[in-house]
C-alpha cells in the first residue's frame, strides 16, 4: 500500500525540504506516529517529498506557543494564528502532526 497524500500550500515546500517546517496543524487527522505520507501541493499532484510522521496529538489553539509557530514554519505565534484563522476560521482544537523528511521526491 503506497503512502497517502498530505497536501501543503506551495509556500511550504522549501521550508519542509530544508527542515524549517517540521509540523502541521490540521482540523482533522487520521495519522499516527510511524505513518509515512506523500507531501503534495494539491490532491492528485505528484509528491515533492515523503514524510515520516513522528508524533500526532491534539492541541487547544490557545495553548499554541512560539515554538509551535517556528516548528510550523512561521516566525511568530501571531503569524501562525493569522494563518490558522485564514485557513480554518475559528477552531478551538487542532491536530498537531510532527514529521521529518524521509526522502525528497524528484530531487
Amino acid at each position: 500500500m503506497s503512502p497517502r497524500p498530505l497536501a501543503f500550500k506551495q509556500r511550504f515546500v522549501e521550508p519542509i525540504l530544508t527542515g524549517a517546517k517540521r509540523q502541521t496543524l490540521r482540523k482533522q487527522a487520521s495519522l499516527i506516529a510511524g505513518d509515512t505520507v506523500q507531501a503534495t501541493c494539491r490532491w492528485g499532484d505528484p509528491p515533492f517529498a515523503r514524510l515520516l510522521v513522528t508524533r500526532v496529538d491534539r492541541v487547544v489553539r490557545s495553548r499554541l506557543t512560539r515554538a509551535d509557530a517556528q516548528a510550523d514554519g512561521f516566525e511568530t505565534l501571531r503569524d501562525l494564528l493569522d494563518f490558522l484563522d485564514d485557513t480554518y476560521g475559528t477552531v478551538g482544537v487542532l491536530w498537531r502532526i510532527s514529521f521529518e523528511v524521509d526522502s525528497p521526491v524528484g530531487q
